[in-house]
């Protein structure tokens, strides 16, 4: 049991620093649109999408939790228009992240 509990540990730790590093480095999971300015894709999704299907329910809550976090923390430290002046809100940043997290997990285990 303790080694299965260091394996989800590390295995969460090493999916937050992605999230982060991507989150953290221009041009990686934040990507700015060349089609309407002020907006940026994002690829960060993908560590929570495999994230949460490898780790469980309560992983994949805890992955979404932090890509919220770091949409919330970028819409104030770089912004890239006026569109970041809605993510400021973490209704808006950080909710549907985290709902994003849980219904990843569920439509795994549906299929």
């Amino acid at each position: 049991m303790r080694r299965e509990q260091i394996y989800d540990l590390t295995l969460t730790a090493m999916f937050l620093a992605i999230i982060l590093v991507m989150a953290f480095v221009p041009y990686l999971g934040f990507i700015p649109s060349p089609f309407i300015p002020g907006v940026s894709l994002t690829l960060i999704h993908i560590p929570v999408i495999i994230g949460g299907i490898i780790l469980g329910r309560k992983k994949s809550w805890l992955l979404g939790t932090f890509f919220g976090l770091m949409s919330l923390v970028l819409a104030f430290l770089r912004p890239q228009g006026p569109v970041d002046e809605i993510f400021r809100n973490p209704l808006v940043s950080v909710l549907p992240r985290i709902i994003f997290g849980i219904v990843i997990f569920e439509i795994y285990n549906l299929l």
